[in-house]
C-alpha cells in the first residue's frame, strides 16, 4: 500500500514536472511568435530593422517566421501618424532588445516626448520641425542622441534634464544658442558634441572647449562665409 502511494505520488510529480516544461515551451515559442509579428509590423510601418540572429535561441526553430531579435530600427520613408506611433511604442516596451532608433522623417512635438523617456541607448529625432515647445526629461540610458535638422532651442535642450551616461550629442542645425554651453559642460560623460550651423557662436564653442578639454567640439557657424 505504501509502494501504491508513494508511486502515484512520484507520478503525479512527473506529470506536474512535464506540465511546466511544455508550459515554458509553448511561452517560449508563443515570444519568438510575437517577436516575429512585430518585426512584421515595423516592416509594414517602412522601418529598416537590424536583427540579432535568431541561430542560437533552440526553441525559435519551432517558430519558422521567427528570424531574430530587433536591434535597431529606422525610418526615413513617409511621416509617422499617431496610431503608429502608438504600434511602435507598444512594440518598443515588448521588445527590450531594441536599443537604437532613428526617426528620420516628420513627427508631431506630442510624438517626439513619447520618444525621448523610452530606455533606449541611442536615439535620432531629425528633419522634422520639433523642438519650439518641447518640454520632457529624456531617458537617462541614452548614450547617443541626435538632433538634427529640428527646431531644438535652449528650453527644450535644457527640460532633457541630466543625462549621465550620453556621450554623443549632434545639435546640427537646431536652434540651440551659446545659453545652453553650462548645461553641455555639466554632462559628465559626454565626449563629442556637433554644433555644426546652429546658433551657438564661435565664442560660445570656444567656451564649451574651455570648460571640458576632454570633449570634442565640433563647431561651424550659422551661416558660412563667401
Amino acid at each position: 500500500m505504501r509502494r501504491l502511494k508513494f508511486s502515484t505520488r512520484l507520478l503525479l510529480l512527473v506529470v506536474a514536472l512535464a506540465a511546466i516544461g511544455l508550459m515554458f515551451v509553448r511561452d517560449r515559442i508563443n515570444h519568438y511568435e510575437r517577436v516575429a509579428r512585430d518585426v512584421e509590423s515595423l516592416k509594414r510601418m517602412h522601418f529598416v530593422v537590424d536583427m540579432e540572429t535568431g541561430s542560437d535561441h533552440f526553441f525559435a526553430r519551432f517558430a519558422p517566421e521567427f528570424e531574430g531579435f530587433p536591434t535597431y530600427i529606422r525610418l526615413y520613408a513617409d511621416p509617422l501618424a499617431s496610431q503608429e506611433t502608438d504600434e511602435v511604442l507598444e512594440i518598443l516596451k515588448r521588445n527590450p532588445s531594441i536599443e537604437k532608433l532613428m526617426v528620420h522623417v516628420t513627427i508631431s512635438e506630442k510624438d517626439a516626448a513619447r520618444l525621448l523617456p523610452l530606455r533606449l541607448q541611442s536615439l535620432g529625432i531629425s528633419q522634422t520641425a520639433i523642438g519650439d515647445r518641447l518640454n520632457v526629461k529624456a531617458s537617462p540610458t541614452l548614450e547617443w542622441l541626435s538632433f538634427h535638422r529640428t527646431r531644438l532651442n535652449d528650453n527644450s535642450l535644457q527640460s532633457l534634464g541630466p543625462l549621465p551616461l550620453l556621450k554623443h550629442l549632434d545639435l546640427t542645425r537646431t536652434r540651440v544658442s551659446d545659453r545652453s554651453i553650462e548645461y553641455l559642460a555639466k554632462q559628465p560623460s559626454l565626449k563629442n558634441v556637433i554644433l555644426r550651423r546652429c546658433k551657438v557662436t564661435a565664442e560660445g564653442a570656444e567656451r564649451l572647449r574651455h570648460l571640458r578639454p576632454d570633449m570634442k567640439v565640433r563647431w561651424e557657424p550659422l551661416t558660412r562665409r563667401k
